[in-house]
């Protein structure tokens, strides 16, 4: 069975889905967990994942790792992957390992999971430089202000957010509000002391839905977006 064919299965009975996170125990949803293959070269052998480059740990080997990327079972997608202007490791290796990924996902019709701090300039950029990727852009941890998620939703991306949205005063609960649900994901990432269903139930009512609608919103997107449906 084919990591599509069986996550489809699964989707079937997953009250929720988790598009980031970085564990889980929790055998009733479906969590895409993310490896990066740089710093961690281990896998689950029953989870979905994402897998790439994380710009945090791009080390001298990162196009070697790439090479072995499309032999992975159940990988849904490319990534985390993408641009932090805060660290230490220079842009331009930073932008040269996210654009291979970018052509991998490409050719390989694998959305990507992205991380970007502080270089939203570049980003957008880079994803009008790639118009031909066909598959979705989605930028993971959102808890941007509203005037940046505009310019995001203007370019195509599709945003997750996370435990930003269990904190009152936070960017990403003003955010919310403006994302049309067929862009919207959410995620844990790699917080271990909140659940998704929490996540599910703040967003829920930040936008004045039931999590019930939400549930089934965002297993259409997922089907969507990672199995082409």
């Amino acid at each position: 069975m084919s990591e599509q064919q069986d996550c489809r299965a699964w989707l079937k009975a997953a009250p929720y889905i988790d598009v980031h996170c970085h564990w889980s125990d929790n055998q009733a949803l479906i969590a895409l967990i993310s490896i990066d293959l740089e710093a961690d070269s281990e896998r689950p052998s029953t989870s979905f994942y994402s897998a790439g480059i994380h710009p945090w740990n791009i080390g001298s080997d990162w196009a070697h790792q790439l090479d072995r990327l499309e032999n992975h079972p159940r990988l849904l997608a490319i990534g985390e992957c993408g641009l932090d202007s805060v660290i230490a490791v220079p842009m331009d290796l930073q932008i040269s390992a996210f654009e291979r990924q970018i052509v991998l996902a490409t050719q390989w019709r694998k959305p990507l999971i992205i991380h970007c701090v502080r270089a939203f300039n570049q980003l957008i950029a880079i994803k009008q430089r790639h118009a031909d990727h066909a598959k979705a852009w989605i930028v993971h941890g959102c808890n941007s202000h509203p005037e940046l998620v505009k310019q995001l939703l203007a370019h195509g991306f599709y945003l997750s957010f996370g435990k930003a949205l269990l904190n009152p005063g936070s960017r990403a609960v003003k955010s919310l509000p403006l994302i049309p649900v067929d862009k919207l994901f959410l995620e844990t990432d790699a917080a271990d002391t909140i659940n998704i269903d929490a996540v599910y139930a703040a967003a829920a009512k930040i936008i004045n839905s039931d999590v019930d609608s939400l549930k089934r919103q965002l297993a259409s997107n997922f089907q969507r977006v990672f199995l082409d449906d």
